[in-house]
């Protein structure tokens, strides 16, 4: 089998299977939604990891689906869900997509302004959140404020500087998903709010708000190795 078939087809198969989770959780719930859910991270694993085995591209990107898809078990198929250390899991990963974003950078000083940029980001969040939930605050608030804070700056950074697509948008979808689930947990653990305000209506909608926006991220990630940094072909 040629290389272009080598992925084209575990490519073309991939994203029909994605397409057919995004749709298909729409319609579901209970055990079934819950399959289908994470079948789909799994999925994304196992296609990225795949990309890693034939041509040794995206260990740093396979890094941080692996942690995602850790984090996940935690939340979609624990329960109780053991947040605070799905939280953590998913720090890592976007620490290993910190990792993909530095090693794409040609200039040495580009990577500090790099951990700069995430360092101010998480400080500033955590202030804000200290300011608004005072005594309310506890680990998991203070872990999600770092993990946002990192999706965030490599958002940016990606949009800025690494140029792929596909991540672009993998991330973006990603912060979506995180902005709804964020305003999930507010809502419910933090702050009261009527059913007829603003919040409660953008996070009761009538469709699975957050897997629209999760698939997806978690399938152009994976996608995204296959369009690597031009200054970095191995790691990113």
């Amino acid at each position: 089998m040629s290389d272009s078939k080598k992925i084209f087809i575990p490519a073309a198969v991939f994203i029909a299977a994605e397409a057919a989770a995004w749709v298909s959780v729409q319609f579901t719930d209970g055990n079934i939604q819950t399959a289908i859910c994470y079948s789909s991270v799994l999925c994304a694993l196992a296609f990225s990891s795949y990309l890693l085995f034939i041509n040794a591209r995206g260990l740093s990107t396979v890094a941080g689906i692996l942690f995602t898809a850790f984090a996940d078990f935690c939340l979609v198929v624990l329960s109780p869900s053991p947040r605070v250390i799905a939280m953590l899991f998913f720090s890592v990963a976007q620490l290993c997509y910190a990792v993909r974003l530095a090693l794409s950078e040609s200039d040495k000083k580009a990577v500090r302004y790099h951990i700069i940029a995430r360092g101010s980001a998480a400080l500033v969040l955590e202030l804000a959140m200290l300011a608004v939930l005072g005594s309310s605050a506890d680990a998991l608030t203070v872990i999600t404020m770092f993990y946002f804070a990192n999706l965030a700056v490599s958002l940016f950074i990606a949009f800025f500087r690494e140029k792929n697509i596909l991540f672009q948008i993998g991330l973006l979808c990603f912060i979506l998903c995180d902005i709804f689930v964020g305003l999930g947990v507010l809502i419910s653990d933090y702050i009261t709010v009527s059913e007829t305000s603003f919040l409660y209506k953008i996070t009761h909608t009538g469709i699975n708000i957050i897997w629209f926006f999760y698939i997806p991220s978690q399938t152009l990630i994976s996608l995204s190795i296959l369009k690597n940094s031009k200054r970095t072909k191995i790691n990113n």
